[in-house]
């Protein structure tokens, strides 16, 4: 699911203009079209203020997925799929309007909840009642990292402006989440593995490695959700460090984290302990020189449990 883009609002009453009526619930047979642009940022920003960004755009393959929410927060109804309009992408692809007819309002609707979906592979979905999104194990690709970017929006039901078999309005969309880019370097003389698991995690289990998007915190219900430890793949490393990148939900508490990379018996480790809690939508450079340890041994056998640093 590639939802590096998305979309919100805005087409001077071109796309979905109609006349503005009250929409009816459990109306049968609509169409429903949602103008939407990005909001006035480059995708990515790097903290502190590098001039390294990604300009963020619309393609003809996007597409937005809706759900009607109640007053509970619940969804009603089914996944609703809004291809985009080819032709309403502006010239810089920052706006877009999204469609489909042959829609019904469910009964007891009060909101409706999108996020951008791709339709293209590789997806980081997990579909079944509701959608899913995992963070737990990644591949550490940048390209990887920005698919499972979470991009959504919702709007009131009674925002939408309607006329004769027709529902139109504009979202706001905005990043949920925010990227690390990990530069883990190794002691000089040492050789840094690859194809091994580097794992972002702490004792609390304070941040989310899965997010549920309908229902849930940060949505809505927090047991919907799982919290845990965040993994990925050591790749090819440059010299004596290894570049890594995770996608992370945005306003998590990375309190007392640290990062692991395993070689065998010895573990690598340093503090990931930021001083507040990352933004959505900005990407954060993580450089790190890590520490070795491996189990004390007595005997040719592991004493004690316990480790001593190399």
């Amino acid at each position: 699911m590639k939802k590096w883009l998305l979309i919100i609002a805005w087409i001077s009453g071109t796309l979905c203009a109609c006349r503005k009526d009250s929409p009816s619930p459990e109306s049968a047979g609509i169409r429903l079209c949602l103008d939407a642009s990005l909001p006035p940022v480059t995708k990515l920003q790097w903290a502190g203020g590098d001039e390294n960004g990604y300009k963020v755009s619309f393609d003809a393959h996007d597409r937005i997925l809706v759900y009607f929410r109640n007053a509970a927060g619940n969804q009603v109804g089914n996944e609703i799929v809004l291809p985009v309009d080819p032709a309403s992408l502006s010239a810089d692809g920052r706006r877009a309007a999204f469609s489909a007819g042959d829609i019904s309002v469910p009964d007891g609707s009060t909101e409706i909840f999108t996020y951008l979906d791709s339709d293209a592979e590789p997806d980081y979905m997990t579909y079944g009642a509701t959608p899913f999104v995992e963070l737990a194990a990644q591949s550490g690709s940048l390209q990887e990292a920005m698919g499972r970017q979470i991009i959504a929006g919702s709007v009131p039901l009674e925002a939408l402006e309607g006329s004769a078999g027709n529902l139109a309005g504009t979202v706001a969309f905005s990043y949920r989440t925010s990227l690390l880019k990990l530069e883990l370097s190794f002691p000089e003389g040492s050789v840094p593995p690859v194809g091994t698991a580097i794992t972002l995690k702490n004792e609390g289990k304070t941040f989310y490695n899965r997010v549920r998007l309908t229902w849930g915190v940060p949505f809505r219900i927090a047991n919907r959700n799982t919290k845990g430890p965040i993994a990925t793949v050591a790749g090819t490393p440059e010299g004596n460090t290894l570049h890594n990148w995770l996608c992370i939900w945005a306003g998590d508490d990375f309190t007392g984290s640290i990062i692991e990379v395993k070689d065998g018996e010895t573990t690598w480790s340093a503090t990931f302990d930021p001083k507040e809690a990352p933004q959505a939508g900005k990407l954060y450079r993580v450089r790190r020189t890590l520490s070795a340890w491996e189990p004390e041994t007595g005997g040719g056998g592991i004493t004690g449990g316990g480790y001593t640093e190399k």
